[in-house]
């Protein structure tokens, strides 16, 4: 690299050790609790280890933003008054903006949600979590279908960046009938099969 990239490397570099140097959670990589980061360019040696421990941070915070998002959707079988609902998902990135939820709503009802943040990585997870917690908290207030969609609409734009889009398909299931309800914001249309197809 020239010289001048690798001065600005190496002062974005150093940003970024004093913002870790906050708190140093790997053994072996701090000395009296700071990086070591060369003072000069020709020290590349601190750069290095800096880079590697940041990685290795972030990695684990991703590892662990993985798991909390796996464990705010439905991933066992759903099997209750003859409905049996199986749900995957495989996200780009280790974490991102699917969504999908099963929620009973009591009387024999469901509430099933698909949808999906418009982006990848953490700040579609992130958007995905506030858009789980707002639908859940409507919910468990009494809301339901079109009532339920124009408030998680209206909360959702007030409480998320313009530049950013969420679509979903809600859809209330009458477990006696098998009548499903639907209200579709701009999701995927869905697919119905037959029997035996």
């Amino acid at each position: 690299l020239p010289q001048e990239e690798l001065t600005k490397l190496l002062t974005r570099t150093k940003a970024l050790v004093a913002q870790y140097n906050t708190y140093c959670p790997l053994e072996g990589h701090c000395v009296n609790g700071q990086l070591g980061l060369g003072e000069n360019i020709g020290d590349l040696g601190g750069l290095s280890m800096a880079y590697t421990a940041y990685k290795l941070s972030l990695k684990g915070d991703l590892e662990v933003a993985r798991q909390i998002q796996f464990g705010l959707l439905p991933f066992e079988p759903f099997e209750k008054d003859g409905v049996s609902i199986v749900s995957a998902m495989r996200p780009a990135n280790t974490v991102g903006g699917d969504y999908f939820d099963i929620v009973e709503l009591g009387e024999g009802r469901l509430a099933i949600t698909v949808g999906d943040v418009a982006g990848k990585g953490m700040p579609a997870a992130l958007l995905m979590a506030l858009l789980q917690g707002s639908l859940r908290t409507l919910l468990s207030a009494g809301l339901r279908g079109e009532e339920l969609m124009a408030k998680l609409n209206a909360h959702l734009c007030s409480n998320i960046p313009s530049n950013r889009l969420i679509t979903l398909f809600y859809g209330e299931l009458d477990t006696a009938t098998g009548r499903l309800a639907y209200v579709n914001a701009g999701h995927n249309p869905p697919f119905l099969f037959p029997d035996g197809q």
